[in-house]
């Protein structure tokens, strides 16, 4: 059980015409997340929380914006974050601000709704792990005039190391998701049982449920 006033503890850069205020919410996450038969699609608002407390939504904007990436419209701040109308603070791209080492392999970012936990996008590439190795996505861009996020990437099975959620089960047996420095930066689906999965994913827009708060 996850419980956060919103605020974050360096200097807010207002990006967005929205102020910044003070939002109680509380993320009750599973600690054994299951798999889902199939990836569910990540509507609109609040994806999981980073472990500062902060809110994560996904690589999209509403579709009133017509579900731009902000991160490649350059509408987020030195930390990948920016305010949604009625004040909430989050994310939407890589947060390695708040880490002295956010390439560590293993470092936990914070967790999806579903219980997931989100991780740098680092491996160890030998068992001393003298060396590291980044993980990559496996989106791949395929139209360069459109700044919609559901047209301007696709997933590409075995472009990348990971699956269309931004994640994967490691040799451990565990599944992750990963952050990562190309689109889409965070969870992109749910591999995991959750409420607040909106469907089957199919790599197209959400439908439906509330709006970005």
């Amino acid at each position: 059980l996850v419980s956060s006033n919103g605020l974050i503890d360096y200097e807010f850069v207002q990006i967005t015409p929205n102020d910044l205020s003070t939002i109680d919410q509380t993320w009750d996450l599973p600690l054994d997340p299951e798999a889902a038969d199939v990836a569910g699609v990540m509507g609109l608002g609040p994806i999981g929380v980073a472990v500062n407390g902060v809110p994560l939504f996904g690589a999209f904007e509403a579709p009133q914006d017509g579900y731009g990436d902000p991160f490649s419209d350059g509408l987020l701040d030195g930390c990948n974050g920016h305010t949604a109308p009625g004040g909430m603070y989050h994310y939407h791209a890589r947060f390695g601000c708040l880490f002295e080492d956010p390439d560590q392999p293993g470092l936990v970012y914070g967790y999806a709704n579903d219980g997931y936990a989100i991780v740098a996008p680092s491996e160890c590439a030998d068992d001393g792990c003298t060396s590291t190795e980044a993980v990559t996505s496996s989106y791949v861009r395929v139209d360069d005039a459109s700044t919609a996020a559901f047209e301007a990437w696709e997933y590409q099975e075995g472009a990348g190391d990971l699956d269309e959620c931004n994640g994967r089960t490691d040799a451990d047996g565990v599944y992750r998701y990963y952050v990562t420095d190309t689109f889409p930066y965070l969870p992109f689906c749910y591999h995991g049982i959750t409420d607040a999965a909106q469907g089957d994913f199919v790599g197209e827009p959400p439908t439906g449920g509330p709006p970005a708060p």
